[in-house]
């Protein structure tokens, strides 16, 4: 009886690699800060802890998704009849830069205009009156 062989060791570290790039990449987008609470505001004025919590797994999705889109987006414009070591090096050092600067965008947005957003949501009529 022979040996069945389903993965080479190369493939096992592709694998590796790839999840664990997603997975720094959602650790680093659940340490993005939170949208801030004014506190000036009231107790029944401030947005519900459960308005918070759930912003830090949003994040860090968003984040391994952007990392899945700029990959692909690489491997799209990746030339594909021949072997470029200039390619090798921009997609080396392209994506992680593109989706750093990406990621330092969503940050800001978050904690900064969406916090906004979400005191204007919380504010309403409309929303204590459920």
């Amino acid at each position: 009886m022979t040996k069945v062989q389903f993965s080479s060791r190369e493939t096992e570290w592709k694998v590796l690699i790839a999840l664990g790039s997603l997975a720094f990449s959602a650790f680093v987008g659940y340490l993005l800060p939170p949208p801030t609470v004014d506190p000036t505001l009231s107790v029944l004025e401030s947005p519900p802890l459960t308005a918070y919590c759930g912003t830090r797994f949003l994040d860090a999705l968003i984040t391994a998704a952007l990392l899945v889109l700029v990959w692909g987006v690489f491997r799209l414009l990746e030339p594909g009849r021949r072997y470029s070591q200039t390619w090798v090096v921009a997609k080396t050092v392209g994506i992680p830069v593109v989706w750093l600067a990406l990621v330092i965008a969503l940050g800001f947005w978050f904690s900064h205009l969406h916090e906004e957003y979400l005191r204007q949501i919380f504010l309403s009529p409309k929303f204590w009156l459920r």
